[in-house]
């Protein structure tokens, strides 16, 4: 893998919405924070899919070690947000967005160095937005419920030293 493929890999160390959560003390949870949980959701299930998917179809090494560091990682965030909804009376969706699912057919039809290329980019425009949802939930975000999730550590950065420390040769 040369060394942009191996940037663009570490650049998924990117802060996930696990960065920041607000929800409201009262049983009403606001729109704000319903709309969030159900993305956050749908983010993770489409992040463990597409991990499980370069486990499978992966060409580097170094892809395969981020795959298996976002399964990990989405399976332990999706289940505080699974328990966050619950408690605030929010029904989450079955399955990531017919977005997410399209992008991940995409990806999938890819083989080889291509995939890893195509796969790793996806993932980090996912984290990307993914980041840009979460600071927009902790600007508007009104429950307090959710403290424990919005102060904990992202998970992706305690790894990013890990994946940033592997070098390709370019």
């Amino acid at each position: 893998m040369n060394t942009r493929a191996t940037v663009l890999a570490c650049a998924l160390a990117v802060p996930t919405a696990l960065a920041g959560t607000a929800f409201a003390g009262s049983n009403k949870v606001a729109q704000q924070d319903a709309h969030w949980l159900k993305n956050i959701h749908q983010t993770s299930l489409a992040a463990i899919k597409a991990g499980k998917t370069a486990q499978q179809k992966g060409n580097s090494p170094l892809v395969d070690k981020v795959a298996r560091k976002i399964i990990e990682d989405d399976q332990v965030l999706d289940k505080k947000v699974k328990m966050l909804a619950k408690d605030e009376g929010v029904k989450l969706p079955d399955s990531p967005s017919a977005k997410q699912q399209s992008e991940l057919q995409t990806v999938k039809a890819k083989h080889g160095t291509e995939f890893d290329k195509l796969w790793t980019k996806t993932m980090l425009k996912a984290e990307l937005k993914a980041g840009n949802q979460a600071q927009a939930e902790v600007a508007k975000g009104k429950s307090h419920k959710g403290r424990s999730l919005r102060k904990r550590r992202c998970p992706r950065s305690t790894w990013s030293r890990t994946c940033c420390s592997t070098r390709s040769p370019s």
